[in-house]
């Protein structure tokens, strides 16, 4: 007998670990595969987001630079139709500009992006130059004006037809031979002017403050960053040879300005990077250097002088180290959801295991019990028994309560003599429905026997159990039953038990019974629960309406 037993111990411990096996096996390699693409999908996710945040912070400051350059050119159209108008009533050069001088004195006050508003004649004399200094406008001296011809942009423009627009690149303004200091940005812009008698007579030239332009791309620095990346890196501006105009080091600034520093470029700096950028429009790329969002400044005159070329980049880089950061995080949050992966399959593999041991052994105590009424579906009173048993147990183990409702239908024996057994049966099938739908999922109910329901219900208080059974009572006598037409009038009489530690079933089933009774006998339709205050026996009934 010993060894029967230790052999189907032994098969029964088999048998757990093989179910035990074939779940955890499969179920995590299910779920560390998908674990993994949700890995990799996320990593690529995340630097995608980047880029895209990124690349459009750029763009923007693109826009921005752009947008900058129409107002500049209205300016200019501005000044250049000032002087034309003048020059078409004066009589003299020297008219023209007195004509005039007020009218960019006030300009330039207002404007106060203008560094120098200068007239340059056909011979690259200044004939009239406004200063903006201190937030002041003056016109210079006529002994301090200088002669240009032989700067790269008095040629250039002089060059141009009538009406073109010249725009020089960004630079630092040159005085007497020398970079001025402080450095002073300069974006000159310039159309070559008429006179009177329509001839081309010189030039307008306006200096613009190229530390207003570059305010806008220095201000990024301040905006939010990506969300994963508070702070995550400078905005540069390099012109088109891959310069910095704007730099994380302002010592790598201006590198094509002075001897000392043209090794100082992002060209040199990041040589395969640029090869990318310099090539592409907009877009991002991830090295070992870092991240790398950029987008182009297109050239603002590219629509009338198509090989003009870009006027520079707006880059945005977040080092490798905080993109190490952003991977690291993945990495930790995908190492910390494999160990809960781990868990999660073992525990799901222990329940499963466990509960095809209980389903086998349940099914053997089962195996020569018919567990269902044919009738009504419900549970039948075997299966009910074998429920109320496995709830005591739980309750004696783990604390808790539990009771039953006893519920009979009234007169039924006079309603299968009036309207026949199937007219019975077809009651007995819709109240089981009734009776269903008023009860929770956790609830059991039973074909107790006849015209006899039973409920098995756990976790009310004795005064939930009389209130349940009350609202089961108005459901039946609402219920409207028709039966090959006749109205047949149901109404059930209801009896509440708890359960008490330790008690005897058949105390419990004849209480209920008793309770039942008690309902009948008041007249039925009634609801007739045990007052359970240490002393059996007594009752307390609910009223019907």
């Amino acid at each position: 007998m010993d060894n029967k037993v230790e052999i189907c111990s032994r098969q029964e411990t088999i048998s757990f670990i093989k179910t035990f096996m074939a779940v955890f096996v499969p179920l995590l390699v299910f779920l560390m595969m998908f674990h993994l693409t949700i890995y990799h999908g996320k990593k690529k996710q995340a630097l995608q987001s980047l880029g895209n945040f990124e690349v459009h912070r750029a763009s923007v400051v693109v826009e921005t630079l752009l947008e900058h350059f129409d107002w500049i050119f209205a300016d200019l159209n501005f000044v250049a139709n000032k002087y034309l108008a003048a020059s078409l009533v004066a009589t003299h050069q020297d008219l023209v500009l007195v004509d005039i001088e007020k009218d960019l004195l006030l300009f330039s006050r207002e404007k106060k992006i203008y560094d120098q508003i200068r007239i340059i004649d056909s011979e690259g004399r200044e004939q009239l130059r406004i200063n903006y200094n201190g937030g002041a406008a003056y016109t210079v001296p006529a002994k301090e004006l200088q002669d240009k011809s032989l700067r790269y942009y008095f040629k250039d423009c002089m060059a141009l037809e009538s009406g073109n627009i010249y725009l020089s690149p960004l630079d630092l303004n040159i005085e007497h031979g020398e970079v001025e200091v402080p450095f002073k940005p300069i974006i000159r812009i310039g159309r070559p002017v008429l006179d009177r008698h329509g001839r081309k007579s010189g030039m307008v030239l306006l200096n613009y403050l190229g530390s207003d332009f570059i305010s806008h791309v220095s201000d990024e620095l301040a905006y939010p960053h990506h969300d994963d990346l508070v702070g995550s890196g400078p905005t540069m501006l390099v012109n088109a040879e891959g310069y910095w105009l704007v730099a994380p080091d302002k010592e790598d600034e201006w590198g094509f300005m002075f001897a000392h520093r043209k090794g100082r470029s992002f060209a040199n700096r990041y040589p395969l990077e640029w090869a990318h950028i310099s090539t592409e429009k907009n877009g991002h790329l991830l090295t070992t250097n870092g991240f790398f969002a950029f987008a182009t400044i297109q050239h603002p005159l590219a629509a009338f002088i198509p090989e003009a070329g870009s006027f520079g980049k707006v880059i945005s880089f977040v080092s490798a180290e905080r993109i190490e950061r952003i991977i690291y995080r993945e990495k930790a949050l995908f190492y910390l959801l494999s160990v809960v992966l781990l868990s999660f399959s073992a525990i799901v593999a222990l329940l499963v295991a466990t509960l095809v041991a209980s389903k086998k052994r349940y099914e053997l105590e089962l195996a020569h019990s018919v567990l269902t009424d044919p009738l009504t579906g419900l549970v039948n009173r075997r299966g009910f028994q074998l429920r109320m048993e496995q709830e005591a147990r739980r309750v004696d183990r783990y604390g808790g309560r539990m009771f039953v409702i006893l519920g009979d239908i009234d007169h039924f024996k006079n309603i299968n003599d009036a309207h026949g057994h199937d007219a019975g049966d077809f009651i007995l099938k819709k109240l089981a429905g009734t009776l269903t739908a008023s009860l929770r999922s956790t609830d059991v109910l039973c074909r107790w026997g006849g015209e006899e329901f039973m409920i098995l219900m756990s976790g009310y208080t004795q005064e939930d159990g009389a209130r349940v059974a009350e609202k089961l009572r108005q459901a039946v006598e609402e219920e409207i039953v028709w039966h090959n037409n006749p109205r047949i009038m149901v109404t059930m009489s209801f009896g509440v038990c708890i359960y008490r530690k330790k008690m005897n079933m058949e105390e419990l089933l004849k209480c209920s019974n008793e309770m039942v009774a008690t309902s009948k006998t008041n007249g039925g339709n009634q609801v007739t629960a045990e007052n359970h205050d240490g002393v059996s026996g007594k009752s307390a009934i609910m009223p019907s309406r």
